[in-house]
């Protein structure tokens, strides 16, 4: 199966919206900056003796490290947006091809092939189909580029065929 879209800033913004939020490592450097955050007050104030201290040192470290999660996320959603070019392949045409050995992807910038056992997970939005190749690293093919619901869902339905076969083969080897 083939299909052919065009990557634009809207989708790279509504793709990343959807995913950041759903990632671990959000998290992780929000909590992060929060045990920071109380560290340096502990180092700088003094262990809090009091409920009132406990009660500030507490208020200061979560707002620091929802901050940090927000202003993290808005700074990488921002570089995003600038560094994206036709020139590089991220932005405009994108011709996908389902093979039994992978993902093809070509762009006028490059031609890569994952293979299925690579793609670490096949998964969906309501306007996206989501190949997470690698922690950050996604192929996103918008809903719209198919003729009708159908047709996306067998694409779908076919990527996670191929995908489920070349993982049940590396988790179940034959001796």
């Amino acid at each position: 199966m083939q299909v052919t879209t065009n990557i634009t800033r809207f989708d790279l913004l509504a793709f990343n919206l959807y995913v950041i939020p759903r990632m671990r490592s959000t998290y992780i450097t929000g909590i992060v900056f929060a045990l920071l955050c109380f560290a340096f007050l502990v180092w700088k104030d003094g262990s809090p003796c009091t409920k009132a201290d406990w009660v500030k040192y507490s208020i200061i470290s979560v707002s620091s490290g929802l901050g940090a999660m927000i202003g993290g996320s808005v700074f990488s959603l921002i570089g995003i947006l600038f560094m994206s070019s036709k020139t590089n392949g991220i932005l405009g045409a994108h011709h996908y091809e389902l093979l039994e050995s992978g993902l093809l992807e070509k762009t006028d910038a490059n031609e890569g092939l994952s293979k299925w056992q690579g793609i670490a997970e096949i998964s969906e939005s309501k306007n996206y189909i989501l190949f997470r190749i690698a922690g950050h690293l996604f192929h996103i093919i918008p809903r719209r580029c198919f003729l009708n619901e159908p047709e996306g869902e067998l694409f779908l339905t076919n990527a996670k065929a191929h995908w489920e076969k070349a993982h049940n083969k590396a988790s179940n080897p034959t001796p």
